[in-house]
């Protein structure tokens, strides 16, 4: 018997082990058994722990992974100093590996083959999701590349503008001037017929710039 940390060979599933609980961790289930100490508790959880540590006598004081994740699972409803983290649960258990009649070869390879399920899996899982450094020099390019056109089209847009208005307000005042007296509603159509065409000539450009 070894405790969890001490195991050698990491590639190990832990899952395929036996563990035998220490005395500290069993005086914490004792407790939790007793009546008086639960009177509030689920009683499905109490039912649930004994039924374990019943298969646990049984196996002559030995549990599997999962029926110590349901111990763990019980301690944390029923007693409330219990604060343990799972690995350190592991941590206070024996480990019983069980013998191996296999070859190593073999051994080695349903290890291997194991690992290549799980990596297809996760691909499976991520292959859908595209991860792409934000720092990446390709990012980072394209990012630039998107401000610089975002910054001229603005650029083009603000010219546009400032011509047309330059354009209405210059024509304005050329037909005030050729005019013998003052006509504000016929210096303004005039105004806003040459304007409008220049407006359509920008946006004409404006459009093929783009």
């Amino acid at each position: 018997m070894v405790k969890f940390s001490e195991i050698e060979n990491k590639q190990l599933d832990p899952r395929e082990f036996e563990y035998r609980i220490n005395s500290k961790i069993r005086k914490i289930i004792t407790k939790c058994l007793k009546p008086d100490d639960n009177k509030d508790a689920d009683d499905g959880t109490i039912n649930r722990l004994k039924e374990i540590m019943d298969k646990e006598e049984g196996d002559k004081q030995m549990v599997s992974y999962d029926d110590l994740s349901e111990i763990h699972k019980c301690l944390l409803k029923l007693d409330t100093s219990y604060d343990l983290f799972f690995y350190q649960l592991l941590e206070e258990t024996n480990v019983i590996i069980p013998i191996s009649n296999k070859k190593p070869e073999l051994q080695a390879r349903l290890i291997k083959l194991k690992c290549e399920a799980a990596a297809k899996e996760y691909k499976k899982m991520t292959d859908g999701v595209c991860l792409v450094a934000s720092n990446s020099k390709e990012n980072k390019k394209n990012i630039s590349s998107e401000v610089k056109e975002i910054k001229s089209l603005i650029t083009a847009l603000i010219n546009g503008v400032l011509v047309v208005l330059c354009s209405f307000y210059f024509i304005y005042k050329v037909v005030e001037y050729s005019l013998p007296k003052q006509d504000i509603p016929f210096q303004i159509i005039v105004a806003l017929a040459a304007s409008t065409v220049i407006a359509i000539a920008e946006l004409y450009f404006f459009i093929r710039v783009m």
